[in-house]
């Protein structure tokens, strides 16, 4: 197994790490009153789903202490057909979510490797991070959140990521898939002034999950009260076949760092 080069975990909040800049990433806001009243439209996969295999969750290989095992299951909440993963995105920045089943107090030793590649034309791949985006573990288990890096994913372009469990210095394979970004539909010009369901409404509508799953997972950190998105959050979970924690509720924004050179 590869040996990954040691890192230090700065900061606090889900972070948008690179070329030396921290953001918080917490900004989306809505007033639960305002979205109940939105329809929530069931997610249907985009047309170009095939040729896409991966697998959206993943426990341990092996047996080692403070590590997890192959029943500690890492789950990324991405659509998966037929063996297919798979999700449109219009950011430059997206985000990825994953329900983690433990936390840092019980593998104070482990963290994840996420790695991103873009696919060319000639089906061969290229590594578009300098160095893998590394992410500390959460304290407690539930959903959490990774931000790739701005001005990495392009428009027109697939790639594919995948996480690799860290431990003791060790490297076993995580859950996978793609993400490939979109042009912005003239439909969501203004998406940006909607209220938070009222908007991941829109990017269902386009097939967009990554930004309608991201919307929905920021409001339901920023004001656990709104109903509304919790709802939408557990009905698009139901959608793509994750029942088991469509209505789970915990979660802790992540730590990452990102160091290109």
């Amino acid at each position: 197994m590869k040996r990954l080069p040691q890192v230090v975990i700065v900061g606090t909040g889900i972070l948008s790490i690179g070329l030396g800049t921290v953001t918080d990433f917490s900004y989306v806001t809505g007033n639960s009153r305002d979205s109940r009243a939105i329809a929530q439209s069931g997610y249907n996969p985009p047309p170009d789903v095939q040729s896409a295999p991966g697998n959206r969750s993943q426990g341990g290989r092996r047996t080692i202490d403070n590590c997890p095992t192959k029943k500690d299951e890492v789950t990324a909440l991405v659509p998966e057909t037929a063996g297919n993963v798979l999700g449109y995105t219009v950011s430059d920045h997206p985000t990825l979510w994953f329900y983690i089943p433990f936390g840092k107090e019980r593998f104070p030793k482990f963290s994840f490797a996420l790695r991103l590649q873009e696919e060319s034309s000639s089906k061969s791949f290229k590594s578009v991070l300098e160095k893998p985006l590394l992410v500390e573990l959460p304290s407690s288990p539930g959903f959490t959140a990774v931000q790739i890096p701005a001005n990495l994913v392009k428009i027109g372009n697939r790639y594919r990521w995948s996480f690799q469990f860290v431990c003791n210095g060790e490297e076993a394979d995580g859950p996978r898939g793609w993400i490939e970004r979109i042009a912005k539909p003239s439909a969501l010009a203004q998406v940006g002034k909607l209220p938070p369901v009222a908007q991941a409404d829109r990017y269902i509508q386009e097939k967009i999950w990554y930004d309608a799953l991201t919307v929905l997972g920021n409001q339901r950190l920023a004001n656990p009260n709104d109903q509304a998105a919790s709802d939408y959050w557990s009905k698009l979970l139901k959608d793509i076949g994750l029942d088991n924690l469509a209505n789970l509720s915990s979660s802790e924004k992540a730590k990452a760092v990102y160091e290109p050179k």
